[in-house]
């Protein structure tokens, strides 16, 4: 799997995720490979399919927070070089919808 991942190029969305007014910041990553697919996964938890992500714990960057995500997720090691691009625009939505 490590191998696959390293050819892919990073883009990272900052975004904030609610329900109910209640809002917390989170961080998504847009994996495309050098042939210009995209990952996305099957949460059976939300029944969907999304890009990986998840929420930032108390005073952790956005870079450290996606590296944690994307550890935790697809036990791959993000290298900064990777990362092609950083989104800050906060974008809201009901989380979960």
């Amino acid at each position: 799997m490590t191998e696959k991942i390293s050819h892919f190029f990073y883009l990272f969305f900052f975004l904030t995720l609610g329900f109910m007014k209640i809002y917390r910041q989170a961080v998504m990553a847009i994996i495309i490979n050098n042939e210009d697919k995209v990952l996305f996964g099957y949460s059976p938890r939300d029944v969907s399919y999304k890009f990986p992500q998840g929420g930032l714990e108390e005073n952790e960057d956005i870079i450290t927070g996606i590296k944690r995500e994307l550890l935790e997720e697809l036990d791959y090691n993000l290298e900064s070089k990777y990362i092609m691009e950083i989104y800050n625009k906060k974008i809201r939505y009901p989380f979960p919808p």
